[in-house]
């Protein structure tokens, strides 16, 4: 008997793209520092995805833990983008990639120790579903 061979998707990847499907294109969204980004993609807000842990029962289900931080010119946007950027992942209902959110801490507001810039951030519990491997 052979075990089954499966992979789970990019978490960062997934919550992006449901982040962009949901939020303005007026707001970026990444997983990379916002000083390293391209010069024609710096401004604000900006929203980035990291990853804490990565825990599961394979090959059943894998949860990711996610930190979601957003940058904007004002605390006020800040927080408010952050509570807008948490209620899209908490009732997200799920599909091929994930099984959806749960919630986890924040938003905490503080200030960038490197910019001065405002920043916001929570983390979200996200359950994935796993991919099959073809051979």
């Amino acid at each position: 008997m052979t075990r089954l061979s499966v992979r789970f998707p990019n978490p960062r990847i997934v919550a992006a793209g449901i982040l962009r499907e949901a939020l303005p294109d007026t707001v970026q969204v990444g997983t990379i520092d916002p000083d390293d980004r391209p010069a024609d993609k710096q401004g604000l807000p900006y929203v980035r995805l990291s990853i804490d842990n990565r825990t599961g029962f394979y090959p059943v289900t894998a949860t990711a833990a996610l930190r979601v931080q957003v940058w904007a010119d004002t605390e006020i946007a800040t927080e408010d983008l952050a509570e807008v950027c948490k209620a899209v992942l908490l009732s997200y209902l799920g599909d091929a990639n994930t099984r959806g959110f749960r919630e986890g801490v924040g938003p905490l507001p503080t200030t960038d120790p490197d910019s001065g810039t405002p920043l916001a951030y929570f983390t979200a519990a996200m359950h994935l579903r796993p991919i099959p491997l073809t051979s």
